[in-house]
């Protein structure tokens, strides 16, 4: 299934608020990533939090420089129960 990203507002502790196309809202956390390889100008909070953007119509999250998240991969991070249940069709 495609989820799609109607609203993003990042946070300076280095998470973002989503709003999904189905009305709900989810909470994806980056500090894991942010300063490591491409992630790396992720660190800087001010950049964090004002470069965020919604790319692909809504199909990914993104920062400048090649930096990308797709929807789907940020809703399962978000709701592993989809991605037990889609995986478990899947097999």
């Amino acid at each position: 299934m495609l989820h799609r990203i109607i609203r993003a507002n990042a946070k300076p502790d280095h998470s973002v608020e989503i709003e999904w196309d189905d009305g709900s809202r989810s909470s994806v956390s980056f500090a894991d990533l942010v300063g490591r390889g491409v992630c790396a100008p992720l660190a800087d909070k001010t950049y964090f939090v004002e470069r965020v953007m919604i790319s692909d119509d809504g199909y990914a999250l993104a920062w400048p420089a090649d930096v990308e998240f797709s929807a789907d991969s940020l809703w399962y991070k978000t709701h592993p129960e989809d991605a037990r249940r889609d995986i478990e069709a899947a097999e």
